[in-house]
């Protein structure tokens, strides 16, 4: 192994002479009486408890934007009786930690949503959508046939109305339109 001694002609990235070098951080003793971070070996990181959470905060159930003063309140409140935290019994540092560092993810997220929103909104004023294929052919999605029959299948007419008598590729495109159409509303 290399020092900083044995190599003057480097510039050394750490100074080994400063008498912080090599301690470890200190840690505090540890409380026998605080709970342990989990049980059952379960991870906060992937936990139900932890999307719940993030999911209440999207809601607006939970503050993303504002700190939270009593947490015990709010844990009791929302989550005591939840299977979820069961296995992540209470305590208040561990509780406040998690909540910061998911009220922080949750708030990039939404600042991250609404930049997309408004990139999008940007981007078709500038590139509406295609209503034509690359043939030149209107495209079926939102096209004034594809309007008209989502209104005559809302109606009912789709089963009462034989269709008009066209060449075969057109009555089977329309078919297959209707046919489509009737799949997507049954689910």
């Amino acid at each position: 192994m290399t020092t900083c001694q044995q190599l003057p002609t480097l510039v050394p990235l750490v100074d080994c002479q400063h008498p912080s070098f090599g301690k470890m951080p200190s840690t505090k003793p540890k409380d026998p009486d605080r709970p342990p971070a989990s049980l059952n070996g379960a991870d906060w990181g992937k936990s139900d408890a932890k999307h719940l959470l993030a999911q209440d905060m999207l809601d607006g159930l939970v503050p993303v934007d504002a700190r939270i003063k009593n947490i015990r309140k709010l844990c009791d409140d929302l989550y005591s009786n939840q299977p979820e935290f069961k296995d992540f019994p209470f305590d208040e540092e561990r509780h406040k930690c998690r909540m910061k560092s998911l009220q922080t993810i949750v708030r990039r997220l939404k600042w991250a949503a609404e930049h997309d929103k408004k990139c999008l909104i940007e981007a078709r004023a500038i590139y509406p959508p295609q209503t034509h294929g690359p043939t030149g052919q209107i495209l079926w999605k939102d096209s004034e046939a594809d309007n008209q029959l989502k209104k005559d299948m809302a109606d009912g007419l789709h089963l009462t109305r034989k269709p008009p008598r066209a060449s075969c590729n057109a009555k089977q495109r329309v078919l297959s339109a209707v046919q489509q159409e009737t799949i997507q509303q049954a689910h």
